[in-house]
């Protein structure tokens, strides 16, 4: 994923079909994901609510948390379920 900054590593948008994605974020942690989280909060609700106000996501749904293993993403190990 390349270098990360305050435990976020970046995200992409993956492309399922017609009108179909699917989001992920990459974060070294879940602790810098929750730490993130807490310093965000009220941004992270306004962004919901502009979101919400422009009919932009039908609906979101958290697929699941994965981590890396010891050897990391770069060495194509893949994710490991939390």
């Amino acid at each position: 994923m390349g270098s990360c900054s305050n435990g976020y590593c970046g995200c992409e948008l993956v492309g399922l079909g017609p009108e179909r994605f699917e989001g992920r974020d990459y974060w070294t942690s879940h602790l810098e994901f929750e730490a993130f989280r807490d310093r965000r909060q009220k941004e992270i609700e306004l962004f919901r609510m502009w979101v919400e106000g422009k009919q932009l996501i039908e609906r979101e749904k958290v697929l699941g948390l994965f981590y890396l293993d010891e050897r990391g993403f770069d060495e194509g190990t893949g994710l490991v379920s939390a």
